[in-house]
């Protein structure tokens, strides 16, 4: 890793960056808003190669309860509890093949994939639609997608998707040990 501060330079390093006044409180609202719909996890274990882990096609709900997909992995022979792993991935892609992801799973986590949405379908991209039209201006794109209020702005969909995922983990190994065995 190349940085431009030495080791202690980074331990002491402070951002000047000064979060807003409701801050807090905007992120607070957003998030109370997503929990009043149900988590509504659902999973079907896919088919897959490897004999170590369990792989499953899973949807829930993210933000304004829109269904959001992702890939759940977890080690073929567990014992709860386990620790588990949320990724999420970046603007430019997707939750990917149900086979790229195995790291995590196969170090003994469950590892909960998280697709992000509006980013198109097929191999490479998710499966998750953005069912929140552009709002205001934008470029090609979604990042100033609704960027004139806090509420509409793409990003905030996807922020709140992210607890969503961790709520929907939870909520797995919340109602059994992992999940259910039922293939497609």
């Amino acid at each position: 890793m190349l940085t431009d501060l030495d080791e202690a330079g980074l331990l002491d390093y402070r951002s000047a960056v000064v979060d807003p006044e409701d801050f807090d409180a905007f992120w607070t609202a957003q998030l109370q808003r997503a929990a009043e719909h149900p988590i509504d996890v659902r999973a079907t274990e896919v088919d897959s190669l490897p004999e170590t882990v369990d792989v499953f096609d899973v949807r829930f709900a993210g933000h304004g309860g829109h269904p959001i997909r992702g890939w759940l992995y977890l080690p073929k022979h567990r014992a709860a509890p386990i620790p588990g792993v949320v990724q999420c991935q970046g603007y430019g892609g997707g939750r990917g093949h149900h086979l790229e992801s195995l790291l995590w799973s196969s170090a003994g986590y469950a590892h909960l994939m998280m697709d992000s949405r509006g980013r198109g379908s097929g191999y490479r991209r998710g499966a998750t639609a953005d069912p929140v039209g552009p709002s205001g201006p934008t470029v090609p794109g979604q990042t100033t997608n609704g960027i004139e209020d806090p509420a509409g702005h793409y990003y905030t969909r996807p922020y709140v998707d992210a607890a969503r995922a961790v709520d929907a983990l939870r909520a797995v190994f919340g109602r059994t040990n992992g999940i259910g065995r039922s293939k497609r």
